[in-house]
């Protein structure tokens, strides 16, 4: 998400009186847990780009190279497409 000059000014002044205010507060707001920041990252793209990873590891651990092959293109695709944003206009 990209902000204005302005907001990222105005965000910044904000955090700043909060972290006087109660900089308890400010520090368990800006320590984040692992888990919370895997919740963060997913999608649900993301969760199937993770199936698929793992079912391709199953297919090679089985010996299956086709399902290999086929489940780590999904994969990838799943993964990649995440960051992609069509336009309308």
């Amino acid at each position: 998400m990209m902000t204005q000059p302005h907001e990222r000014r105005l965000l910044d002044q904000i955090e700043r009186e909060l972290r006087v205010a109660d900089p308890g507060f400010a520090e368990r707001m800006t320590r984040a847990r692992p888990l919370t920041r895997v919740r963060a990252w997913m999608s649900f793209h993301r969760a199937l780009g993770v199936v698929a990873a793992f079912l391709a590891l199953l297919c090679l651990v089985l010996g299956e190279g086709a399902g290999f092959i086929v489940s780590g293109l999904i994969a990838g695709a799943l993964l990649v497409s995440t960051g992609l944003k069509l336009r309308t206009e």
